[in-house]
């Protein structure tokens, strides 16, 4: 990955029927030491941990976040994979190419059959075998399984029955009401950070508006920027950056 990006460590507990995908907090790769702050800085629409749980006996998708009072349900897509005649060694373990648009953004993974489960990083899934890497096209998202290890199986019944908790105390809403939420939401911080850059520029003495002119530009340039970079039962270290 490029040294530059801020690189977010994420877990991922998958047995054959029920996974759990945890979002853990970020590092930047050049001082290689974790930054609480960016987890804050890259999810301005939704407040407190994430956690995706993929429940395969239901087909269903719960996204949550810890700091809400409701919890996203979704169907867990089948995404149409192209299976191609590549492969590659990763972890130790054979990997076959595959490729699929999903979400908008085309996808290049590699998974192993070796690893029978039909699970991978984020929302990807439905392959004959674990997503070991996935990349977008673009480049802004990517995912990389830097560690697998053997966990106990009461790990996963504990992450059901606290599934089953939030499910119980919290409200559940639709992918669909989700997005009319999210738009909401990031209508109101667009509008906020205009106002609090016309206030900035009408507190600039007239000689100096050039000047801060070039550098509300250049904030808006890296603003702009830092968007395109938001990355037997088993354990998995992912690293990713987005």
């Amino acid at each position: 990955m490029d040294s530059s990006k801020v690189v977010y460590h994420e877990i991922l507990t998958v047995s054959k029927d029920f996974s759990v995908y945890t979002k853990l907090g970020a590092k930047d790769t050049l001082n290689l030491k974790k930054q609480e702050n960016i987890k804050e800085i890259y999810s301005p629409l939704h407040q407190g941990d994430e956690k995706l749980y993929k429940d395969f006996t239901k087909g269903k998708l719960y996204i949550d976040f810890s700091k809400e009072n409701t919890i996203i349900e979704d169907s867990l897509n089948i995404i149409p994979w192209k299976l191609e005649n590549e492969y590659k060694e990763i972890l130790g373990y054979k990997a076959q190419k595959a490729t699929a648009e999903f979400r908008k953004n085309v996808w290049t993974v590699w998974f192993t059959k070796d690893l029978p489960y039909f699970d991978g990083p984020w929302k990807l899934n439905s392959l004959p075998g674990l997503i070991l890497e996935a990349n977008s096209m673009e480049g802004h998202l990517a995912y990389k399984i830097v560690k697998i290890a053997n966990i106990s199986p009461s790990l996963l019944e504990k992450e059901k029955t606290e599934l089953k908790d939030k499910l119980n105390k919290k409200k559940a809403i639709s992918a669909q009401e989700n997005a009319v939420l999210e738009k909401k939401k990031r209508s109101e911080i667009i509008a906020y950070l205009r106002v609090r850059q016309d206030q900035v520029q009408q507190s600039v003495p007239v000689d100096q508006k050039d000047e801060k002119a070039a550098g509300m530009k250049l904030f808006n340039k890296k603003m702009e920027d830092e968007k395109k970079i938001k990355s037997k039962n088993k354990k998995l270290v992912i690293e990713s950056f987005e």
